[in-house]
């Protein structure tokens, strides 16, 4: 995926959204962020205990959440009039996103790991995750949290994110790409029960 790009992705994404779910707001896609975090922390969970899961299904589930926790956050973005890929930006970060990930992840990733270490960048994910839900139910109603920490929140989640997808050696491009590619395949309103025609 070419970020440059992520902006017309943002757009195609949002009519998705409003032709299939139009009565959903940015609360409904804060509780999916949550929602596919659970399914992240799931599958490490069982990825790290060696139970219910191969390490390759365990893998391609925590990709799937990673993607779709992006695709709601995106949806979350439009419907605050901000563009999602404003926050790669933030704090002087340069156009290659990963830049300084690297550092702290294979610091963390050849020492020796206790169950802290290894809990360390999942667990870090849900902060911003939860700053963000702070600063969306505390406003007033009709007023936009952009602006109040917001954009430094959402730089926070994608940094946080990209650490763990360096960690765990997963392309983090690839799975956006392939979640914003599932989501936009669905009909929810024409197929209900799993947005397909199966």
């Amino acid at each position: 995926m070419n970020w440059k790009n992520l902006a017309e992705k943002q757009k195609e994404l949002h009519f998705w959204k409003l032709r299939n779910f139009p009565n959903s707001g940015p609360l409904d896609q804060l509780a999916g962020m949550i929602e596919e975090y659970g399914e992240l922390i799931h599958a490490h969970l069982k990825d790290s205990q060696a139970i219910r899961y191969s390490k390759k299904e365990a893998l391609e589930k925590k990709k799937d959440a990673i993607g779709d926790i992006v695709v709601f956050f995106s949806n979350l973005c439009s419907d605050l009039d901000f563009q999602f890929n404003s926050c790669l930006k933030i704090e002087g970060e340069s156009p290659d996103y990963r830049s300084g990930f690297e550092d702290e992840s294979a610091r963390i990733k050849k020492a020796n790991l206790d169950e802290t270490d290894i809990w360390h960048f999942p667990l870090s994910i849900m902060t911003p995750i939860d700053n963000l839900r702070r600063k969306l139910t505390s406003l007033p109603r009709n007023e936009n949290p952009v602006g109040s920490g917001f954009v430094f929140l959402a730089a926070v989640l994608i940094r946080r994110l990209n650490y763990y997808c360096f960690f765990e050696e997963i392309d983090f491009e690839e799975c956006v790409d392939l979640a914003l590619k599932t989501a936009t395949a669905r009909d929810w309103i024409k197929y209900p029960a799993n947005g397909r025609n199966l």
